[in-house]
């Protein structure tokens, strides 16, 4: 059986301990596993967030797609990875092309 999520709701980011002058949630998803599937110092119940932040208003915008299985079979090469593949791919284009990857 598996435990409820540590988080309820939607997440809020702290931009004060993020270290960024801005910040917005892209989306998230709650990780929900039972203790005995929690690696040794990871949290068993937790939130993945994707996220894009700028740390001051002059410097890069770095976008977090905050994955733990980029490496495994189950990250890009997995049966959704034709979609992580499109999102990365969306990512770096905003970026390249020096579009605003913030809404507001």
């Amino acid at each position: 059986m598996l435990n409820e999520p540590v988080t309820l709701g939607a997440p809020r980011l702290n931009l004060s301990a993020l270290g960024a002058f801005r910040a917005e949630l892209i989306g998230y998803e709650h990780c929900v596993r039972g203790d005995t599937g929690a690696a040794v110092g990871n949290v068993a119940d937790n939130v993945g967030t994707w996220l894009v932040y700028q740390r001051t208003g002059t410097s890069g915008v770095v976008m977090n797609g905050a994955s733990t299985n980029w490496c495994s079979r189950t990250g890009p090469f997995g049966s959704d990875g034709f979609r992580i593949r499109a999102i990365i791919l969306n990512m770096l284009e905003i970026l390249v092309n020096k579009e605003s990857a913030f809404v507001s």
